[in-house]
Formats: C-alpha cells, sequence, structure tokens
C-alpha cells in the first residue's frame, strides 16, 4: 500500500472517529433535553452543558463535512484499484455522517416540538395565548436550553410591561383631564375674579355717594341745630319790636285825641 492510500486511510479512521463522537454527542444532547423538558426548573450547569455540547457537535461536523468535500475533489482521476477503494470508503463514511446527522436533526425537531407543545400547555393553563410565530420566537431565543420558567418569566414580564404602559397612559389621560378641569376652572375663577372687580368698582362708587350722603346728613343736623339756636331769639325781638311799635301807634292814637 502507498503512502497517499495509507493517508487516506488514516483520515477516514480520524473521520469515523469524530463520527462516533457525533453519536455519542447526539445521545448525550438527548438525554440532556429530556432532563430539560421534565424539569419545571432547570439547573444552569444543564443549560451550560447543552450550549457545550452542541457547539462541540457542530465543530465536528464542519471538520467532516469539509474532509468529504475536500476528498471529493482530490479522488484519483485513473480508473484504478485506488480510485474504487478511495470511492467506496468516501461512500461509507458519508453515508454513515449523513445518518447521524439526519438522526440528530429529527431528535431536534422533536425536541422543539415537545418544547412547543408543553409551553402551549402552561400557557392554556395560565389563562394566556400565544401564535405559532410567538413561540417559535420564544423557543429559538432560549434554544438549546429552553425551559419553561424562564418563558413564562419572560411572558409575565411582557404583560407587566403592557399593563405599565397602559396604566401610565391611563395617569396621562387622567392628567389631561385634571389639566383640562383646572383650565376651565381657572377660566371660570377668571370670569368670577372680573365680575367681582366690576361688583367691588359699584359697590366702592356706592360708598363714595354714601360718604357724601352722610357728610351732607352730618352738616345739616349742624345748621338745623344752629338756626334752632338762633331762632328764639329772632321771635323774641320781633315781639319786642311789635309791642313796641303797637305801644307807639297807641300812644299816639291817644294824644290824638286829646289834642282834637
Amino acid at each position: 500500500m502507498d503512502d497517499a492510500l495509507s493517508s487516506f486511510f488514516d483520515q477516514i479512521t480520524t473521520i469515523r472517529t469524530n463520527l462516533e463522537k457525533m453519536v455519542h454527542l447526539s445521545e448525550e444532547i438527548k438525554y440532556l433535553q429530556y432532563d430539560i423538558l421534565r424539569s419545571l426548573e432547570v439547573h444552569p450547569q444543564i443549560v451550560e452543558t447543552v450550549s457545550q455540547k452542541m457547539l462541540e457537535m457542530k465543530t465536528i461536523t464542519n471538520d467532516v463535512r469539509k474532509f468529504l468535500h475536500q476528498t471529493k475533489q482530490n479522488l484519483t482521476v485513473q480508473q484504478s484499484a485506488k480510485r474504487r477503494i478511495e470511492v467506496a470508503q468516501l461512500q461509507s463514511v458519508t453515508h454513515q455522517f449523513h445518518l447521524i446527522l439526519n438522526e440528530h436533526y429529527q431528535r431536534e425537531i422533536t425536541y422543539r416540538e415537545k418544547c412547543k407543545t408543553r409551553l402551549k400547555r402552561h400557557c392554556s393553563l395560565t389563562g394566556r395565548s400565544l401564535t405559532e410565530e410567538q413561540l417559535e420566537n420564544l423557543i429559538e431565543r432560549d434554544y438549546p436550553s429552553f425551559s419553561i420558567p424562564s418563558v413564562m418569566i419572560d411572558i409575565q414580564n411582557s404583560e407587566q410591561s403592557l399593563t405599565h404602559l397602559e396604566s401610565q397612559y391611563n395617569d396621562i389621560q387622567k392628567l389631561e383631564l385634571n389639566i383640562k378641569e383646572l383650565y376651565d376652572l381657572f377660566l371660570e375663577i377668571s370670569e368670577l375674579v372680573q365680575n367681582q372687580d366690576e361688583k367691588l368698582t359699584s359697590i366702592q362708587e356706592d360708598i363714595l355717594k354714601t360718604d357724601d350722603f352722610i357728610q351732607a346728613a352730618i352738616i345739616k343736623p349742624e345748621q338745623t341745630k344752629q338756626l334752632m339756636t338762633k331762632k328764639p331769639w329772632k321771635y323774641i325781638i320781633l315781639i319786642v319790636v311789635t309791642i313796641v311799635i303797637v305801644i307807639i301807634i297807641i300812644f299816639i292814637f291817644v294824644l290824638w285825641k286829646l289834642i282834637a
């Protein structure tokens, strides 16, 4: 066996070893996912382990795919025993690779469907309703470490945020209503103040007029008092003068009679 063929078999052996690792990783991931599905609360260590296994599975898959692609391009052109051996070995590992990937893919689909079914059941029990798109987004975001509690908490937080926004909107509407009521009240008070100002002006004018009347009323009693004080003397003088005049007239009349 030449060196080229020996090197080829070494590579095939490495690929078969990687395929065995893929099978082993796929089984481990399956059991970890089973633990996740049956647990209400997933331990962070399990989540981290699943993520590591998935990353390792992806790395090995890419390595095998890359090797198969390069080997097909480097196959011997001549129709020889060496080429037939290479093709047979390559077809064998390729077939095995496809079987492993297909089985792993089917397990992943089954796991996702179980996650979706479980999430639907929990949402139904809690009175929540999610569309298929919302379910897919929730599962895709937490995949592969999907857990019901974390998803339900996120849903609850989203609902609380929505409730908080609705509450804020209602508060804003109430505030706008209160501001409008305060504005209307301000207009009423402004109008009332204006009317009261007019009334106060009218009252002030009435007070000034009343003050004039009071001053006049104060002056008139004083004048009346003065007149009442002066009038008796005038009457006395008038009576005295009248009496004197009468006496003079009588005296003149008597004197005239005596002369006659």
